[in-house]
């Protein structure tokens, strides 16, 4: 992905900020700093491509695996794995989604959404749903 490509999907989607789509209630931070923050999650994004990338998919999405919420930790371990220790902001996670064309739903009442990610994905070896 491209800084302009990542530039263009913040722009597409006006509630994304460094939370998801939207805030939390109840965090006490501001929408307009959080989405100011995902303008500066480039590298974060490129991290997330990259797992995903690895991810088999399935036709729709579906809650199994759990949301965005639980991927970013899952990235975060998969970077960690191959020497590069870096925070996963979720919505970092979501604009690569949807920069690769992930299908997606909303998680209700929260910010995350779910993936079409396959159980059977693994990745250098291990299984998408032990990350």
């Amino acid at each position: 992905m491209t800084t302009q490509e990542f530039d263009n999907i913040i722009l597409a989607n006006p509630t994304l900020t460094t939370h998801g789509f939207g805030m939390d209630a109840g965090t006490g931070l501001s929408f307009n700093i959080e989405r100011t923050k995902i303008s500066n999650c480039y590298a974060e994004a490129l991290a997330c491509e990259e797992f995903l990338d690895l991810c088999k998919r399935t036709v729709n999405p579906h809650k199994e695996l759990g949301s965005t919420q639980h991927f970013k930790h899952a990235v975060e371990r998969y970077a960690q794995r191959i020497g590069n220790d870096i925070y996963i902001p979720e919505g970092a996670l979501i604009v690569a989604a949807l920069h690769l064309g992930f299908a997606m739903i909303p998680k209700d009442n929260t910010t995350s959404v779910y993936l079409n990610i396959s159980k059977k994905t693994k990745i250098h070896g291990i299984w998408i749903d032990c990350y």
